[in-house]
This record gives C-alpha cells, structure tokens and sequence, in this order.
C-alpha cells in the first residue's frame, strides 16, 4: 500500500498541489491524468522519493518498491545496457561503481579506502542480499529479446523502442 498524508507542492507563491491525501492498495491499477504543467511529473518523483515535498508525508508500505518508467530515453546514452538496468536500483549502482573505481586505483595500503570498500560492501549486500543481480539483469534483457552479446553495448546504439524497454527492465530491476 501507498498512500500520501497532506502532500503539497510549491514553487514559490505557486501550488501544483495541495493537501493530497490518498491511497492505493497493492494488487490495483492507477492512472495518472492532467493539463501538461499540472504536476503529474512532480507528483511521481515526489511518491518514488527523488524529490522532496513541501509538505506532507509519502507512506509506502515496507517490503513494496515503486518503481517509475522514466521519460527520457535518451539519459543513459553512455551507459551500457547492463548498467542502465542496474541503475533501477541506485544505492547498488553507486556502490558498485565505486567499488569498482577503488580497485582500479589499487590503494589497499590505505586505511581510509580498506574501510570505505568494508562500507560499500555491506551496501551491496543490503541491497543485493544474494549476490544475484548480474544473473537477474542478464535474465531481464534476455527476456526482453536483447541477447548476451548484446548487454555490454552502449545505449546510444539502441532504436527509440529498444531504449523504452531498457528502462521498461530498469524499473522492473
């Protein structure tokens, strides 16, 4: 369940939206509609946590992960498709990255990177309890029709609707 307690939303003097109280139960379908300008964009990030709300309080119930389908297609050009669906989950995304970095620079003799690693490891562990991402990407893309060979290509190599169905996956990750 998903439900907002008085949400508002301003930009200065103006109100997109105004003491919102609302909920949705898990199993149902919603739609979004309004007026280009009226907040729709606004009202999702701020319900997916990328944004903060003036006033109010989103509630998602625990153990439910919302996911929203971006709007730009064209956002991870330089990614590859496996990091582009990785992104769908950031935290884990970041955390591998930087891992990532830290081992390409090879400062181990370092405290202060030895215990950074120690952190974004238990980030990775938090986030992907079984260490099974990579197989779950993998399974997602292929799913999707986009074989092996094909994971480590760039997005900018992909058609308008082959980009939509990478970030179909990325939420979907």
């Amino acid at each position: 369940m998903l439900s907002t307690v008085n949400l508002t939303q301003r930009y200065g003097k103006r109100v997109l939206f105004d003491k919102i109280n609302m909920t949705m139960d898990v199993g149902k379908r919603y739609g979004l509609i309004g007026a280009n300008g009226a907040g729709k964009s606004t009202f999702m990030k701020i319900l997916a946590g990328e944004l903060e709300s003036s006033d109010g309080e989103v509630q998602l119930q625990p153990g439910l992960k919302l996911g929203m389908l971006s709007q730009n297609q064209y956002a991870f050009e330089d990614f590859t498709l496996t990091d582009a669906v990785l992104y769908g989950n950031k935290k884990l995304y970041d955390a591998q990255k930087e891992k990532e970095k830290l081992y390409m620079e090879g400062d181990f003799e370092s405290d202060e990177v030895n215990n950074r690693l120690g952190e974004l490891e238990m980030i990775c562990a938090d986030e992907d309890p079984t260490y099974e991402s990579d197989v779950k990407i993998e399974k997602l893309l292929q799913s999707l029709g986009f074989p092996a060979e094909q994971h480590g290509e760039l997005m900018s190599s992909l058609t308008g609707g082959d980009k939509f169905k990478i970030l179909l996956a990325q939420v979907l990750f």
